[in-house]
């Protein structure tokens, strides 16, 4: 979580949402570099449930 905490620092707004946004985008970039993941040609996506309103964000990380 380190890096996400790091990577979310600058930014305004609430801390801990802002980690767990920049940690979903850091885990998908890992996944989509797994070589098995690749070898059955998956999509990944992030996605973050706001848990007050059950509404759903899906997030396209580069």
């Amino acid at each position: 979580m380190t890096p996400a905490y790091e990577a979310a620092k600058p930014l305004p707004g609430d801390q801990i949402e802002n980690t767990v946004r920049a940690q979903t985008c850091l885990t998908v970039r890992q996944l989509r570099r797994d070589p098995i993941v690749d070898a059955v040609r998956s999509n990944v996506i992030g996605a973050y449930c706001h848990l007050d309103t059950g509404s759903v964000d899906f997030t396209v990380a580069p």
